[in-house]
């Protein structure tokens, strides 16, 4: 830690580093904590606003610094807090419910007819997200105590913003319920919470879904080869298949503002065979790929592409029938693929050692670090089909 830091931002480095990073030029030892900070900061924003000829990247910088700051002081004044990213999407977290983007607050604070007081006002929403009041943050805050009282089979394993995911696998996007809610009471809260509760996989509120209405619904999903959700043996084992190499496929049904994964025992009862169900999820994917995004990205050591569609889907699209033709007008007819995690596909042509050597790098830092890892190998695809790379 540096002498040059506040103290109070030196007991918040570990935590968030990232933020200490950015503000550390603007920051002076005696830089003050809580209102005066924020009257500082506010002060700032205002001197800039007014100063004349500034350069994007100068407003850049500014941003960066004043906002990084701002996170520290709102982070040290409620007394927990972090830097947190999911999926490239960076946020501070106030406690434990209250996300927030303070760059995006810096910036529209520069946008603002009074800067401070447009900062008063964003800091004091926040403060009341931070104690379970806010909009979000309350929506959070039922949906987790009736979780615990109604299915304590079932655990919290994250979450980020209006996003959770639980040990089972089970995603649920709280982001309805929070627009629907805000203009109203807590018995308005509890009623959507303990719905979307009662909707949970498992539980005395699920009816059995029929194929029928299964066949529009399911996608296929990548994971890992030894992918376990929950350890709970009281859980339903969910179908696994084997793809290639160390990948395995699930089947996921979309609802929305949440997905959950196909038991095994439901396919089953729908009397319809993986193979089947395969194609149907197969052929869901391929109608939700007409805007699917494959950026072309060109190295020091060639040309890749990595699929940037930003829906979950994006490693699954590995599976699709049009795969090689569509790499192949790029990269050339043997392509290396890979699939760190599930929302990538990345693809480049074999055209030399470096590049597979560089191809691959960035394949296992990718599935390091990422919340939804797959695998960190290459795999082959030609005409003849996938298969895995023996050398990776």
């Amino acid at each position: 830690m540096s002498d040059a830091l506040p103290p109070w931002v030196q007991a918040l480095e570990s935590a968030c580093s990232p933020l200490v990073r950015a503000c550390r030029p603007a920051l002076a030892p005696t830089f003050p904590r809580g209102v005066e900070a924020l009257k500082q900061i506010g002060a700032s924003i205002e001197e800039f606003v007014f100063r004349e000829h500034a350069s994007e990247e100068e407003e850049r910088t500014f941003v960066e610094r004043t906002g990084a700051l701002l996170a520290l002081v709102l982070i040290d004044h409620v007394g927990d807090g972090a830097y947190v990213s999911r999926n490239g999407v960076s946020r501070a977290r106030l406690k434990t419910r209250a996300f927030f983007d303070p760059f995006s607050v810096i910036d529209a604070a520069l946008d603002a007819e009074k800067p401070q007081r447009f900062l008063a006002e964003v800091v004091g929403k926040l403060e009341a997200e931070a104690n379970d009041e806010g909009p979000l943050s309350r929506v959070l805050w039922s949906f987790e105590n009736t979780l615990a009282h109604v299915r304590p089979d079932l655990n919290i394993e994250d979450r980020f913003e209006c996003t959770i995911r639980l040990q089972d696998g089970t995603v649920i996007d709280l982001q309805r319920a929070v627009e629907a809610t805000r203009d109203q009471g807590m018995s308005a809260v509890a009623q959507a919470t303990a719905k979307l509760v009662g909707m949970l996989p498992g539980g005395d509120g699920e009816r059995g879904v029929p194929w029928s209405e299964a066949k529009a619904r399911i996608l296929p999903r990548l994971v890992a080869k030894d992918f376990n959700p929950s350890a709970d043996k009281k859980v339903h084992s969910l179908f696994l298949a084997p793809v290639v190499g160390d990948i395995a496929l699930a089947f996921v049904l979309m609802y929305d503002g949440k997905a959950r994964y196909v038991r095994t025992d439901e396919l089953t009862s729908w009397e319809v065979s993986a193979d089947a169900a395969k194609e149907a999820a197969v052929a869901n994917l391929a109608a939700r790929s007409a805007n699917a995004r494959f950026a072309h990205v060109d190295t020091q050591e060639g040309a890749c592409i990595i699929a940037r569609s930003g829906d979950g889907l994006d490693s699954a699209r590995l599976l699709l029938p049009g795969l090689h033709d569509v790499l192949a007008k790029e990269l050339g007819p043997t392509v290396y693929l890979a699939v760190p995690h599930r929302d990538t596909l990345q693809a480049c042509a074999n055209t030399s050692d470096a590049l597979k050597k560089a191809f691959h790098a960035r394949a296992k830092q990718d599935a390091a670090r990422a919340p939804h890892r797959i695998s960190e190998k290459l795999y082959i695809l030609d005409a003849t089909g996938l298969r895995e790379d023996p050398a990776t």
